[in-house]
């Protein structure tokens, strides 16, 4: 049982830790959660049928006993997750790394590449900081963008996120279905897009 319980704890810290590190990415947590979702729906099923046979066999063998539950454990584990999800939630290993590249995305926008206009989108394919950034671009309304991850989940809709510099509130250049930003510090925030293909 101690085994077990062992189990649980290294298991949700890794778990923990994998997602801190996925959320420093705009998007790749949230493609990564849905995966995780459509695997949750076809081993659901199974494990609804699979765990109740495997305890009546423990039974009729004598090896199912009552289980120790400790509560500090428990609570470690409820204080892991927690944790996590907050840091998540206010995307704090975003704005850390994305503090330590900043200034290599802020000398790009002081030269812009040249030989290129931004708009319409042209490909980068640069390493800024510790960011790959795929394509740059300005928007119509203004503000500078950098998509660094092209989401790989929706069938019908091309989502693209990344970090923006005085985004445009209404517009931007990555598409307009669902776009939102969300501010990291000062006129620095991260966005995400989607733009339509279904049509």
């Amino acid at each position: 049982m101690k085994t077990f319980s062992n189990c649980w704890f290294f298991g949700t810290t890794i778990a923990c830790v994998v997602a801190l590190m996925l959320g420093v990415y705009p998007g790749v947590l949230e493609d990564v959660l849905f995966l995780l979702v459509l695997l949750a729906i076809v081993v659901t099923p199974i494990a609804m049928v699979a765990i109740p046979i495997w305890l009546t066999i423990l039974a009729r063998k004598g090896k199912l006993r009552k289980p120790k539950v400790s509560w500090r454990l428990v609570a470690a584990i409820g204080a892991i997750v927690l944790g996590t999800t907050l840091l998540l939630q206010f995307d704090l290993p975003l704005r850390l790394v994305f503090m330590v590249s900043q200034p290599a995305f802020e000398a790009l926008i002081a030269r812009p590449p040249t030989g290129s206009a931004p708009t319409p989108i042209k490909g980068l394919n640069q390493q800024l900081g510790l960011y790959q950034v795929d394509e740059y671009a300005t928007g119509s309304h203004g503000g500078v963008y950098f998509r660094v991850y092209q989401g790989k989940t929706h069938l019908f809709s091309e989502p693209s996120y990344g970090f923006a510099y005085r985004p445009s509130r209404e517009t931007n250049p990555f598409g307009e279905d669902k776009y939102q930003n969300f501010p990291i510090k000062e006129n620095w925030y991260w966005f995400k897009a989607f733009r339509n293909t279904w049509l």
